[in-house]
């Protein structure tokens, strides 16, 4: 699992899952682009949707400011 690949290794991966958090934290958007996940599916997207999260958080705080 890679977080936010470069350019060289986005066209090695199977599958690429972008999650997109809105202004309040919520789960705006999921977008899958490849062959899928096998097995352990639910695991790897709460992993990304829980990564997405915090990188919002993170970027609200340092980016805005807010607590």
């Amino acid at each position: 699992t890679l977080a936010d690949p470069t350019s060289f290794e986005e066209p090695l991966l199977d599958t690429a899952i972008s999650v997109v958090i809105d202004s309040s934290g919520g789960l705006a958007s999921i977008m899958q682009l490849g062959l899928g996940i096998v097995g352990g599916a639910d695991d790897v997207l709460t992993k990304c949707i829980d990564a997405a999260k915090e990188c919002w958080l993170t970027s609200r705080r340092e980016v805005y400011g807010v607590p």
